[in-house]
């Protein structure tokens, strides 16, 4: 239960983040798309902190114990995205080279 409550709580924070830079750089110049933007981004905020509200009432852990899961949780979600990242250059890196390699033997070929 602990760990589903700091994905919720790193959830939130990333919804919360999200709002604020859409709140620092939208134009007022689309009102409409604006509106729609700062909507979607409630309700998931809201949808978000009613599950995190259900999770707290069933839940025994100490805040320490829910910083620490929390950390735990960013830690793991940053190793993957430093993983995903990683392998793109890797597989880009290769098909470059790959596709050197065929152009080079389309030349010798003809």
């Amino acid at each position: 239960m602990v760990s589903a409550l700091a994905k919720l709580e790193l959830k939130r924070g990333s919804l919360l983040d999200e709002w604020t830079e859409y709140a620092q750089t939208c134009s007022e110049d689309d009102d409409d798309f604006v509106e729609m933007v700062f909507a979607a981004i409630d309700d998931k905020l809201a949808a978000t902190e009613s599950e995190i509200s259900v999770i707290k009432t069933h839940c025994s852990a100490t805040p320490d114990e829910i910083q620490a899961a929390i950390n735990a949780h960013e830690t793991a979600l940053n190793d993957s995205i430093a993983i995903a990242m990683g392998t793109l250059f890797y597989v880009d890196r290769h098909e470059k080279a790959h596709k050197a390699a065929m152009t080079k033997l389309r030349r010798l070929r003809s």
